[in-house]
């Protein structure tokens, strides 16, 4: 993990355990902190949860693809899905634990 990732994760965890979260403007928005912590709730902590939320997104905004086919016509919609789909950018960033995605 990055350095950046490894401080959402950190304080993710300490929220996680019960050591509380005060939230720090260099750090974002408090939503991927719940998240992330509800995450470790459910399914414990490791690299593979630390991550999931932001997949979980990553997947979703290619979904939500389908709202835009009035504007990008059927054929467009799906080409596009295909082109996020293979994109390294959103593969890359779409599960980095942050909120590039």
């Amino acid at each position: 993990m990055s350095h950046d990732e490894s401080l959402h994760v950190y304080y993710s965890w300490l929220f996680s355990i019960g050591q509380g979260y005060q939230h720090t403007p260099t750090t974002h928005g408090p939503l991927q902190f719940h998240l992330l912590a509800l995450t470790y709730s459910l399914f414990g902590n490791n690299d593979f949860t630390a991550r999931l939320p932001y997949a979980v997104a990553s997947i979703l905004t290619v979904a939500l693809l389908w709202k835009w086919r009035r504007f990008l016509g059927r054929v467009g919609m799906f080409f596009a899905a295909g082109l996020m789909l293979v994109s390294p950018n959103m593969l890359y960033y779409g599960r980095y634990a942050r909120n590039e995605a």
